[in-house]
């Protein structure tokens, strides 16, 4: 009797254990994305860029044998967050875009920089043809060529989101926009979008990364090990096609 007692004990130990283990791994086994709050919005209603960032958290995710979850924030608050290690990554971005101290992943998106201009003005044949013309940029961006060739004669007009630089543009308060090429397709692909433009001037192609918390629950080497995986196998460029 005393035998079969100790014997239950043992086996209720045993569940336990393996409850209290398996509670801790569903835990600990999670990337948290940081991505723009707009995702709040349904997802109809979210440009294809901002979707394609959710789905590639949700890739790096599966390659790290992780559940994902995402942490909408704006984007004032995403170098604090990010430091504070409320979230594990955050995609899409360079050093010079976000200062901090975060670690980050080996270069792997590939994004076109480029200014639109509307067909009511002329289309410039390089960027120096921009010179003390107001441009429509996005607060706390850098764009590093357009400041090297334009210098002081690089007159921005900031704006919270490319869909408020893309209203201005359609208002008349300028006539360039410097944005990227899935930004502009985010927005031509809104069913009111109707503003004639000119084929935009490309000013450079580079790739972004992703910028890790030092705080979090991943490591750069993880990150990059996932994003290794997804570049080999043909994930990323499926979801860049569908979603760019």
């Amino acid at each position: 009797m005393r035998q079969c007692r100790q014997l239950s004990a043992l086996r209720f130990n045993l569940i336990i254990a393996i409850l209290s283990a398996s509670l801790f791994n569903a835990n600990a086994a999670e990337l948290i994305v940081m991505q723009k709050e707009e995702l709040q919005k349904n997802s109809s209603a979210v440009p294809p860029p901002l979707r394609f960032q959710s789905a590639l958290g949700q890739a790096l995710a599966e390659q790290m044998n992780r559940k994902v979850r995402y942490l909408d924030l704006p984007r004032k608050r995403f170098a604090e967050a990010l430091e504070a290690g409320e979230a594990d990554v955050l995609c899409g971005y360079l050093p010079e875009w976000l200062p901090g101290a975060f670690d980050w992943s080996k270069p792997f998106l590939p994004v076109a920089e480029i200014v639109v201009t509307a067909k009511r003005a002329k289309k410039p044949a390089s960027i120096l043809e921009l010179k003390g013309q107001r441009i429509g940029t996005l607060i706390g961006f850098v764009y590093p060529d357009l400041e090297k060739a334009l210098g002081e004669n690089f007159i921005r007009d900031d704006a919270p989101s490319i869909e408020s630089s893309m209203r201005k543009l359609a208002t008349g308060r300028f006539d360039h926009v410097a944005t990227t090429a899935a930004g502009l397709y985010s927005q031509t692909m809104q069913k009111d979008f109707s503003l004639p433009l000119h084929a935009p001037l490309t000013i450079r192609e580079f790739k972004t990364q992703c910028a890790i918390s030092k705080n979090g629950n991943v490591k750069a080497d993880e990150v990059n090990k996932a994003i290794d995986t997804i570049l080999k196998n043909g994930k990323l460029t499926d979801l860049i096609q569908h979603y760019h």
